[in-house]
C-alpha cells in the first residue's frame, strides 16, 4: 500500500494505492487543480514501484557486482516514470553511478515539453564487509539540483 499527501507548489494531491499481484490499484487520487492528462493504462503500470519503494531501491545497500545496474518504473497514481542507472565509475573507496529519471506517461503535454528527462547520480562507499552503501544522491529537478547526503 502507498499513501501520499503532496503539495508541489503546482499541485496539491492525495493518493492511495494497493498493489495486487504486481499491479497497482488506485483506490483514491484527487488533485487540485484536477489532472488533465490521462493516467497510463493498467498494463503499463504492471511491475512498478511506488515512490517510497523506488527511493528505498536506489538507496539500499548493494553488492559491488550489482552497483549501477538498476532499472525500474515507478507509479504515483497518475504519473509513470522510469529510473535507469547504468554508467559506473570506480574509485579507490567509492563507486559513482549515473543515469536518468524519465517521465513516461500521465504528465500533461506542457510538463513533457518543459522537461522529460532528468540526470541523476549516486555515490556509494564500501563498507567494512565490502558491500556498497549509498552515501549521496543527486538529481536534477525543475527547481535545480537536489542533493541527499547520508548522515
Amino acid at each position: 500500500r502507498y499513501e501520499e499527501e503532496a503539495d508541489t507548489g503546482r499541485r496539491v494531491s492525495q493518493v492511495r494505492i494497493d498493489w495486487l499481484a504486481g499491479r497497482p490499484q488506485v483506490l483514491d487520487y484527487t488533485a487540485i487543480p484536477p489532472e488533465t492528462a490521462a493516467p497510463p493504462d493498467a498494463a503499463a503500470t504492471e511491475g512498478t514501484l511506488d515512490p517510497v519503494s523506488a527511493v528505498t531501491a536506489v538507496l539500499a545497500e548493494t553488492g559491488a557486482d550489482r552497483a549501477c545496474t538498476l532499472t525500474f518504473r515507478l507509479f504515483d497514481g497518475q504519473r509513470l516514470s522510469q529510473v535507469v542507472l547504468t554508467k559506473r565509475q570506480d574509485r579507490p573507496d567509492e563507486v559513482l553511478c549515473s543515469g536518468t529519471f524519465t517521465r513516461l506517461a500521465g504528465y500533461r503535454p506542457e510538463e513533457m515539453a518543459e522537461r522529460r528527462q532528468f540526470d541523476l547520480r549516486l555515490t556509494y562507499r564500501r563498507s567494512e564487509t565490502g558491500a556498497l552503501i549509498a552515501v549521496e544522491a543527486e538529481v536534477q529537478t525543475l527547481y535545480g539540483k537536489v542533493r541527499l547526503k547520508r548522515r
